[in-house]
């Protein structure tokens, strides 16, 4: 289902979370570093949602499904993934790390926002990425889909 995105996935930098359990560091998630950063940025954007209609494919790829945010630049519904627990990413926003639980997509702008901490992406404060060409965009959305689950979390 994924084959189409497998393409260039060395051009892209990812922050996955890793649990050490070795050299006494007590399981403590630390952020390993992939590639090169990607710009992602703060935004307050308005989100709004609809439920899907019947002729959007439900699943883009193995882990992003379809999801009732609309995309505010197209007004598209967007494909979600989330990290489980333990095994969220970390995007680098202006040089600080965040965490990231949950990552919505829009594949007709290219873009990724991801609620900030401790916020719904219905609250309008959200990390934001948009990338000019696909050959940005797959590389992200592979990885993405790797590491994500179609699988909720208990935490918002």
């Amino acid at each position: 289902m994924i084959g189409w995105i497998l393409a260039g996935l060395a051009a892209a930098t990812v922050y996955t979370a890793v649990k050490e359990n070795e050299g006494g560091n007590n399981g403590n998630t630390s952020a390993t570093k992939h590639g090169v950063s990607p710009s992602w940025e703060v935004k307050t954007i308005s989100m709004s949602e609809d439920p899907p209609s019947m002729d959007v494919k439900p699943y883009m790829t193995d882990n992003f499904y379809i999801g009732s945010y609309l995309c505010p630049c197209c007004r598209n519904n967007m494909y979600k993934t989330v990290f489980r627990m333990g095994g969220e990413e970390y995007i680098s926003v202006n040089g600080k790390l965040h965490i990231m639980k949950r990552l919505f997509t829009c594949p007709h702008c290219l873009s990724f926002y991801a609620p900030i901490e401790g916020h719904r992406l219905s609250d309008g404060s959200v990390y934001f990425l948009q990338c000019k060409y696909s050959e940005d965009y797959i590389p992200l959305i592979s990885h993405y889909n790797s590491v994500g689950t179609t699988q909720g979390r208990p935490d918002a």
